[in-house]
C-alpha cells in the first residue's frame, strides 16, 4: 500500500508524455483473446487455468463485454512483511494504522467506484448494469449492520455507541434517497436494519433502499417514527438472529413505545387544548396538541401521565439542543412522586426542532 514511497525516474516520465495510456497499464481485446484462444498450447492453457480459475459466479447471463476491477492489498516491496486479512476497519483507518502513508483504501479506491457504477450505467447502458455488478460488500463483511439517521451531537453518541451506524440530517434539509444510499453503502455490511426516526420522508426512504437493493444489499426498514422508537428497536437488536426475525423483533419494539414530543410555542394560537402563547410548552402526540403547559416541564410532565395511563414501566426523556437540565430534573421527581412502578431516563441529545423527545415502554 505505499505506494507513494516509489519514485518515477524522469526520463520514463519523459517518455510517457509521447505515449498512451496503454504502454504502462496491460489491457486485453478481442484479438488478443483470438490469438491466444488459436495457438495456446495445453501447458498454457492450464497455467491460465491456475492463475486465473473463476471461484464464484454471481447473476450469470450472456455478456458481450465484460468490466472488471482488482484491488490488491499488499505492500509494494516484495520483501516486506505480508499486510493482515483486510476488513472494513482496516480499509477504512489504513492511514492511521500505518498500513498505508497517503490514502484509506476505502475511501480513496473502493467507494469511488462503487459510486461511479450508477453512472457508468446511464453513460453505457448496454456495457454496464449496477444491479447486475458483482456483489462487491460480500468481500467485506457478512455483518448485519444497523443504520440509525438521528440529529444532534448527543444523538449520534449515544446511537453509536449502541452498536449503529449513523446518518445525520443536513441543517434545514431533509435527508434525500442519494444521501440514504451513500449511508448505506458506507457500512459496508450485506444486511442493514434502517432506523429512519422520523428523518426521512416515506418516498425518499423507499427510493434509498430500493436503491440499494439493487446494489446487492439486504435493507429492512424499522417503522421508527422518532429517535425514543428508533432506541427501542435499537435495545432489541440481535445480530445473531435470522434477519427477518431481527427485523420483526425490532420492529414490535419500536411500535411498542408509545411516544410524544414537548415544543415551545412561538405565536398565539388556538389548539385542540386551548388558545397557547409564545412560551407556552406544548405537549404534541399524533400531530395534534394535546396539553398547553406554562413551560415545557409542565407540559412534558402532562404527556408522560397521558402516555403512562396505558402502563409502561420505562420513561425515555431526550432533550434537544438549549434545553436546560433542569427540566430532566424536574421530570425525574414527577415520575418519582407520581409513578412509583415507573423509572426515567434522560439523554441530553441536542436535536433540533422539538425540545423533548418522550417515549415510554
Amino acid at each position: 500500500m505505499h505506494a507513494d514511497n516509489c519514485r518515477i525516474d524522469p526520463a520514463v516520465l519523459a517518455r510517457a508524455k509521447e505515449l498512451g495510456w496503454d504502454a504502462f497499464f496491460p489491457f486485453l481485446t478481442d484479438g488478443h483473446i483470438q490469438e491466444f484462444e488459436s495457438s495456446a498450447t495445453p501447458a498454457e492453457r492450464t497455467q491460465l487455468d491456475e492463475w486465473f480459475e473463476v471461484g464464484e459466479v454471481f447473476n450469470a447471463r450472456p455478456a458481450r463485454h465484460i468490466i472488471s476491477t482488482s484491488l490488491f492489498w499488499k505492500n509494494v516491496n516484495v520483501l516486506s512483511p505480508d499486510l493482515p486479512e483486510p476488513t472494513l476497519e482496516l480499509l477504512e483507518n489504513a492511514k492511521r494504522l500505518g498500513l498505508a502513508s497517503r490514502y484509506d483504501p476505502w475511501t480513496h479506491y473502493v467507494l469511488p467506484l462503487v459510486r461511479g457504477a450508477e453512472k457508468l450505467a446511464r453513460t453505457w447502458p448496454e456495457v454496464a448494469d449496477p444491479r447486475e455488478i458483482l456483489e462487491l460488500f460480500d468481500g467485506w463483511t457478512h455483518e448485519r449492520a444497523v443504520l440509525a439517521v438521528v440529529d444532534g451531537d448527543g444523538a449520534a453518541e449515544l446511537f453509536a455507541g449502541e452498536g449503529a451506524h449513523v446518518l445525520r440530517p443536513e441543517a434545514d434539509a431533509p435527508v434525500s434517497a442519494k444521501q440514504l444510499l451513500h449511508a448505506l453503502v458506507n457500512t459496508g455490511a450485506a444486511q442493514i436494519m434502517v432506523l429512519p426516526n422520523g428523518y426521512v420522508a416515506a418516498e425518499e426512504l423507499v427510493a434509498g433502499c430500493t436503491a440499494a437493493i439493487g446494489w446487492g444489499i439486504d435493507v429492512s426498514p424499522v417503522p421508527a417514527g422518532s429517535m425514543v422508537q428508533g432506541l427501542a428497536a435499537l435495545a432489541v437488536h440481535d445480530a445473531e438472529r435470522q434477519a427477518v426475525d431481527d427485523g420483526y423483533t425490532m420492529a414490535r419494539a419500536a411500535a411498542g413505545a408509545r411516544h410524544g414530543s414537548v415544543r415551545v410555542a412561538t405565536e398565539e394560537a388556538l389548539t385542540w387544548a386551548g388558545t397557547c402563547k409564545p412560551g407556552d410548552g406544548l405537549a404534541i402526540a399524533g400531530d395534534e396538541v394535546l396539553i398547553v403547559g406554562d413551560d415545557i416541564s409542565s407540559a412534558a410532565a402532562g404527556l408522560i401521565d397521558l402516555l403512562l395511563a396505558a402502563g409502561g414501566e420505562l420513561v425515555t426523556v431526550l432533550t434537544g439542543a438549549g434545553v436546560d437540565d433542569s427540566v430532566g430534573e424536574a421530570l425525574q421527581r414527577h415520575v418519582h412522586s407520581e409513578h412509583l412502578g415507573a423509572e426515567l431516563v434522560t439523554y441530553h441529545t441536542g436535536h433540533r426542532g422539538d425540545a423533548l423527545l418522550i417515549g415510554v415502554e
